[in-house]
């Protein structure tokens, strides 16, 4: 089963958003949670932090940066293609407690996570 790109979108020099239809995924998703993708039949999988998971649409939103080969067919996705293998959520997800007020600190592509993060504690 493959999964469709609903947007992609270059946000800085070769890092890109793709929002990509996976209802499986999306259904029991929570902060802190990854997938692993396979863009092609034979490829190589690799795990990817969910930086959203948007339940009316039925889709994760994913923040890629192109390093290695894998990453930048990945990132020559667009609106439209095809993507083989969303297979998720995995890992476990954040401890979300209500604290009061909370303060989430990242760095580079690796703050994806931080969106469905503060979304939780709000």
């Amino acid at each position: 089963m493959s999964h469709r790109v609903l947007e992609a979108q270059w946000l800085a020099p070769q890092v890109k958003r793709l929002i990509v239809h996976a209802p499986h995924v999306v259904r029991n998703a929570r902060p802190g949670q990854f997938v692993i993708v396979r863009v092609e039949p034979d490829g190589e999988r690799i795990p990817l932090t969910i930086g959203h998971a948007d339940r009316d649409r039925q889709a994760v939103t994913l923040v890629v940066q192109a390093l290695g080969a894998t990453t930048r067919v990945l990132c020559d996705k667009e609106t439209g293609d095809d993507v083989q293998d969303v297979v998720g959520p995995l890992g476990r997800p954040t401890d979300i407690h209500h604290v009061g007020h909370a303060v989430l600190v990242g760095g580079g592509v690796g703050t994806a996570v931080i969106f469905p993060q503060a979304a939780a504690f709000k």
